[in-house]
């Protein structure tokens, strides 16, 4: 008797001979069987049969995704006896992913996650000598990363400007990426490949200022946000110089500033 690893071969010198079991490696199991009866003994007939590995799955384990990021697994079977059809149980969170192909060789995982948690499944192979045991599948769905501040205040021509933009959450280390800049007159925006992009200076001429943060983490690059805004003109004051007042002489003279984002007023000393 050759490899019964996990089987039993029982019922010697009885009339008859069982092999029960559940094999726990793959092999040839070989054995004989020699009968005798009322007259003598016989010729011994030998059995063999083989063991085949179990069919395994070609993924064990999955990787995180990410909120707004696209996903792309597939799990398929090998080993085995014959064809391979896997089935898919216990399905829990999916938001947003598609689990297809139960029923089939092959199970894919497709989409864009659209809510953070766990994802779990459960796939059963089986094949033409029968049903293995399920292997279930766990992966964690995280947060996307999130831009601080989602807008930017505007400023005007003359003022100094300071604003930061930095990324939360998502998975692992955070780079930002800078693009499609238009119109940043006095304006520095740096930073790009950072985890922090810093606006600063003093905007020379009016106009919108525009471009696009692009944040990638450990999991792959989410989708950009675009930052938008204007740069008002410098409050311009109605008159540049005054003219000059006599004693005894009324004196009348007004100083406006129309052009600012809003209203305008300063501190006259006196």
């Amino acid at each position: 008797m050759t490899n019964p690893t996990g089987l039993t071969i029982a019922g010697n010198e009885t009339g008859t001979i069982s092999v029960t079991g559940t094999p726990t490696t793959a092999g040839t199991v070989t054995f004989t069987v020699t009968p005798t009866d009322a007259i003598g003994t016989g010729t011994g007939t030998t059995y063999s049969f083989a063991v085949n590995p179990g069919v395994a799955l070609s993924a064990s384990t999955l990787p995180a995704g990410e909120v707004g990021l696209a996903y792309t697994q597939s799990i398929t079977g090998t080993d085995g006896s014959g064809a391979i059809t896997l089935a898919v149980s216990g399905v829990t969170n999916p938001t947003g992913l598609t689990i297809a192909g139960s029923g089939t060789g092959s199970i894919t995982l497709s989409g864009t996650p659209t809510g953070a948690g766990t994802v779990t499944f459960t796939v059963t192979p089986t094949d033409a000598i029968g049903t293995g045991a399920g292997t279930t599948y766990s992966f964690v769905v995280n947060s996307g990363v999130a831009l601080s501040p989602t807008t930017l205040p505007g400023d005007d021509v003359g003022l100094a400007y300071t604003q930061s933009i930095t990324g939360t959450g998502g998975s692992g280390a955070i780079t930002l990426a800078v693009s499609g800049v238009t119109n940043p007159t006095g304006l520095t925006i740096a930073g790009s490949g950072t985890g922090t992009i810093s606006l600063t200076g003093t905007p020379t001429g009016s106009g919108t200022v525009t471009f696009t943060v692009t944040p990638t983490d450990a999991i792959g690059t989410g989708t950009g946000t675009t930052y938008s805004f204007a740069v008002n003109p410098g409050v311009a004051l109605s008159a540049s110089t005054l003219p000059a007042g006599e004693v005894g002489l009324a004196y009348t003279q007004s100083i406006t500033g129309p052009t600012g984002p809003g209203p305008s007023h300063w501190p006259c000393p006196g």
